[in-house]
């Protein structure tokens, strides 16, 4: 019988650096995907007659980032300019504050994106049901890699209802799915 031969972490390592020669000297560059997400917060004031009669719900930006500069980016090694695909994978938004409040408020929601020389392409939208202090919105699958290239990707959002009765916290958390390549391109 014979004894298994031991691999030791020097040619191992040396074996994994020739592998991944021969595969960028034919041009090969291996692909990594991983999410990122992005959050945001906001209040909307409570309303009043004028804003009931104006269908002004009150909401505005909810946030504007460089995606490239979240952690998730940094754990993967990974710059925008090596991204390849970016998609919105979900959108939850939830009632933070006060503790009895819901959506009641909210007749429908439509989270958009937008860049710098880029138009605003909806994300997600989604009709809410009443009596819900969260909702999953159904997500479009637009490709975002040109937001994601930008210096700064803002979130907004264009919704149909009325002010709440009473001034709501809400928190949206957004999943971008994004596909990379492990090398920048080579120019």
């Amino acid at each position: 019988m014979r004894k298994a031969e031991r691999v030791r972490p020097a040619a191992l390592a040396l074996s994994v650096s020739a592998a991944l020669a021969a595969l960028l000297a034919v041009g090969c560059n291996p692909f990594i995907e991983f999410d990122v997400p992005l959050e945001g917060d906001t209040e909307i004031e409570e309303g009043g007659l004028l804003e009931a009669l104006a269908n002004d719900v009150g909401f505005g930006d909810f946030l504007s980032i460089d995606v490239s500069g979240s952690q998730a980016f940094e754990n993967n090694q990974v710059g925008k300019e090596q991204v390849t695909r970016a998609t919105v994978t979900s959108v939850e938004l939830t009632v933070t504050s006060p503790d009895d409040g819901d959506l009641d408020f909210l007749d429908e929601i439509t989270f958009l994106v937008a860049a710098p020389g880029l138009p605003k392409v909806a994300i997600a939208s989604q009709s809410i049901p009443d009596g819900v202090k969260s909702a999953q919105l159904a997500a479009t699958g637009a490709e975002l890699v040109d937001y994601v290239h930008a210096d700064a990707l803002e979130v907004t959002t264009e919704a149909r209802g009325h002010r709440p009765a009473k001034a709501t916290g809400l928190h949206a958390k957004i999943v971008l799915r994004v596909g990379a390549l492990l090398f920048a391109p080579r120019e």
